[in-house]
């Protein structure tokens, strides 16, 4: 299966160290770990969410559940 991100969960100090390295970036950082497996749909379903995504202008990300 295939895994997507999700945001990590940093302490203090690694949140200080990452925003230094964006000030010195002149760029936005964000820190992420593995997530939940992607969920496995059939064609249909996919095209579903890709006309859900379009309507709202967003990216619709689908996991498998717990």
């Amino acid at each position: 299966m295939t895994q997507f991100l999700k945001i990590a969960n940093l302490e203090e100090e690694s949140v200080a160290r990452i925003r230094a390295l964006e000030e010195e970036l002149g760029a936005h950082v964000m820190a992420f770990t593995p997530g939940p497996d992607v969920a496995s749909l059939p064609p249909e379903q996919v095209e579903r969410i890709k006309a859900l995504e379009e309507e709202l202008g967003v990216i619709l990300l689908v996991y498998e559940s717990s």
